[in-house]
């Protein structure tokens, strides 16, 4: 049986189902095994069912394996998220500067976000399926001077020659959908 969570502890669960972390989450192992700094993060496999309440003994494994910070990021990762094709970029919920003792309502409301409605006009207008299965990361939160998203191709436009950064200073809720889209530059 596959477990309910991966750690960058046991790396062989990626090779052998890179399905159980999705695109972020193994983008998120990639980075790490390249040497590169990433925040402590774990991925949630649910296996297509419905995550239900993370039991007290798991949820003390999932804080020590992040080094028990005090609040967490809750984000999606769709085996077709993050990928070479597609990145889902805002489709799907993220909860962020989540508390511990809201830990299950975070990844209720992250699993849920699969069945909004904008998902299934993505996938209908790029001509893909929809995600069959949702993994779920769960990562350390590290506070910051500046927050920022960076697309290395144009969201707008779909122009792979232009790279687009944004950013805020001292924002905690800077994600796709407070962009300011103004700020994009026009196609060239």
């Amino acid at each position: 049986m596959k477990p309910m969570w991966i750690s960058i502890d046991s790396p062989s669960h990626i090779q052998s189902d890179p399905l159980a972390c999705g695109g972020k989450g193994k983008n998120l192992f990639y980075l790490t095994q390249q040497g590169l700094r990433v925040p402590p993060f774990v991925v949630l496999n649910p296996q297509g069912k419905t995550p239900t309440e993370i039991d007290a003994e798991t949820l003390e494994g999932i804080k020590s394996n992040l080094n028990f910070p005090e609040f967490v990021a809750v984000r999606s990762s769709a085996m077709e998220e993050d990928g070479a094709n597609f990145s889902f970029a805002g489709q799907f919920t993220s909860e962020l500067f989540v508390p511990w003792n809201e830990i299950n309502v975070a990844v209720k409301k992250v699993w849920d976000s699969k069945s909004n409605p904008h998902i299934a006009t993505y996938c209908a207008e790029h001509n893909i399926p929809l995600p069959s299965n949702v993994a779920i990361v769960i990562q350390a939160m590290i506070p910051s001077e500046v927050s920022g998203v960076a697309f290395g191709v144009n969201p707008l436009t779909g122009h792979r020659n232009e790279v687009v950064i944004s950013a805020d200073r001292k924002s905690t809720r800077l994600n796709s959908s407070h962009i300011p889209l103004s700020r994009m530059p026009s196609s060239a």
